[in-house]
């Protein structure tokens, strides 16, 4: 059986009409009937929490009547109390609690009692919660009224004290007004609360520039170094992809040489051997490592792409050598030979005379083509020095 609120002291007052515009939420409980303003709900609802508390509080201000027997109370404005701390579950107030909130009741709230106290909180729960019921009956009255607002489960529950412990009544009445004191100040509160968001943004955003600031060094000093590194990985991936092309290339060039190599034939040993020495020998060639073996004889094809090699590389110079070492004698009918593109040459025979020789190449004896045999030849004594087998040039 617990112990009626009736027992609270509370001046009669039978003509007070109650509210007609309201909005009823479970049950009046009889003992205890809590009428509270819609703009006063309201306010508190919309607490904010920050991120850094547990929770606010804040003081129910409006009267306590007693109709026809039964206690009423009536909640006409709700005020936060700045200096309040909620912490590791539990609520405290400090000696400069009261003195700030009976200033702010004269300038708000003038001629308004308190009648009790709000919590809002998701991690505080009222229930056997004596450490909550020990600040209740303390710092605010046993029977007052204590509304807690959870903002995590969207519920608002009223207690009162009964027994010693606080209790959650079945129901309370939400009723509508003019309220024109509590718009006025939640309109100050909100101007109050814009400025201060303001004021801690501005606080975030200058510790940010600091830090900034104070990391900018590092981080030009980080920036610089992955410059460098990634030059260094630019100048690596060059020198990587062009290696990787000319090995590439190599390969290639490489291949080549392999698929042809049939058809390579090393020719340093025959191209200072005549015709007749190279057929003379049997030539065994290596398609592979152009090596030549003379101990087989090679085909047929290999024979013709010798011969023209040798015929190819064969100079002029040696030409001339191998006409010099001929000295068989030659009739007077042999045909003078050919040593430049504009002279011919002529083998001198047993019993030639130059003028002879002028007469029956000229048909005459042309003393101009006779001085041009001396200059050619170098000859300095009128021909006595010439002899059988020796070469002229002729004009």
């Amino acid at each position: 059986m617990r112990l009626s609120v009736k027992e609270h002291i509370v001046k009669k007052n039978d003509n007070h009409e109650l509210p007609k515009n309201i909005r009823q939420v479970g049950d009046l409980d009889l003992d205890k009937r809590v009428y509270i303003e819609d703009y006063a709900f309201s306010f508190i609802k919309e607490t904010d929490i920050d991120e850094d508390d547990e929770g606010k509080v804040g003081i129910l201000l409006g009267e306590e009547k007693n109709i026809q027997g039964e206690i009423y109370t009536f909640v006409y404005a709700a005020m936060e109390v700045q200096n309040a701390s909620v912490y590791d579950g539990k609520v405290s107030f400090t000696q400069e609690t009261w003195p700030l909130v009976e200033a702010n009741c004269a300038a708000y709230f003038p001629g308004m009692s308190m009648v009790g106290w709000y919590l809002v909180s998701s991690g505080i729960r009222p229930e056997n919660n004596e450490a909550l019921e020990r600040v209740h009956s303390d710092s605010i009255g046993r029977y007052k009224a204590f509304m807690y607002v959870n903002p995590t489960e969207r519920t608002e529950e009223i207690y009162s004290c009964f027994d010693g412990g606080l209790e959650c009544l079945d129901g309370y009445v939400v009723y509508f007004d003019k309220n024109e004191q509590m718009q006025r100040y939640m309109a100050d509160v909100d101007s109050r609360r814009k400025k201060t968001a303001v004021d801690e943004a501005a606080v975030k955003r200058y510790r940010q520039i600091m830090k900034e600031n104070k990391n900018e060094p590092k981080a030009k000093q980080q920036l610089s170094i992955m410059y460098a590194l990634s030059a260094i990985l630019v100048i690596f991936v060059l020198v990587a992809g062009a290696a990787r092309l000319q090995s590439e290339k190599n390969a290639v060039n490489n291949d080549n040489v392999i698929e042809s190599g049939g058809d390579y034939v090393d020719n340093t040993s025959a191209v200072n051997a005549t015709p007749s020495a190279v057929q003379d020998e049997t030539l065994n060639v290596d398609y592979a490592n152009g090596n030549v073996d003379t101990t087989q004889a090679p085909s047929d094809d290999v024979q013709e792409e010798i011969t023209s090699s040798v015929e190819e590389d064969t100079t002029p110079a040696e030409t001339e050598t191998e006409t010099e070492q001929v000295t068989e004698p030659v009739s007077e009918e042999t045909t003078p030979q050919e040593t430049t593109a504009s002279h011919k040459t002529y083998i001198v025979q047993d019993g030639d005379t130059l003028y002879g020789i002028i007469k029956r190449e000229y048909g005459s004896e042309d003393p101009q083509k006779l001085q041009e045999l001396f200059d050619l030849n170098g000859i300095t004594d009128g021909g006595n020095s010439i002899a059988p087998g020796d070469e002229l040039i002729l004009p």
